[in-house]
């Protein structure tokens, strides 16, 4: 029986789209360099509502690898270049949230969509602005459940009646 040789994948690199000869892997070329014009065009993108995804598969734009080491950078480094990378990056997910909220809209008002994939491309869109923007799109709590007066007089009315 003859064993099989394991593939050891590296970062920048993916299987051919087309087979190669023996298997072989095919190396994509994609800068990792940091670059602040780049890091502001790709925030602005995903803003307009592109994935992060799409974004990096275009030409001359780093992989999602490259995105999340700059953020990780950017969580040790909060005063530097990443830093700021890391706060813009998070702003423009939460703002990315409005335009799901628009795009429920859309989808709602078009009669040419089914009523049942009208609920899924809705409910899709409710969910994700809801992880992106909570305290504006996420469930609320009621933390008010009638009780009446401060906690310290309701612990006082339970410890004075834990005899009754």
């Amino acid at each position: 029986m003859k064993q099989e040789k394991s593939i050891q994948f590296k970062p920048g690199q993916v299987i051919a789209p087309e087979p190669a000869k023996n298997n072989q892997i095919t190396k994509i070329h994609k800068s990792s360099k940091y670059n602040p014009d780049l890091a502001i065009d790709i925030c602005n993108r995903l803003i307009q509502g592109e994935s992060l995804k799409s974004i990096c598969k275009l030409k001359d734009y780093p992989s999602e690898v490259t995105i999340f080491a700059w953020l990780n950078k950017g969580e040790k480094d909060i005063e530097g270049e990443f830093g700021s990378f890391l706060k813009l990056y998070t702003r423009a997910k939460q703002e990315q949230s409005e335009g799901f909220i628009d795009e429920i809209v859309a989808i709602a008002d078009d009669p040419n969509i089914d009523a049942n994939q009208k609920k899924v491309m809705i409910d899709a869109r409710k969910w994700t602005a809801s992880k992106l923007k909570p305290q504006k799109y996420g469930d609320r709590l009621d933390l008010n459940h009638g009780a009446q007066g401060s906690f310290a007089d309701m612990m006082n009315d339970l410890y004075n009646n834990k005899d009754d």
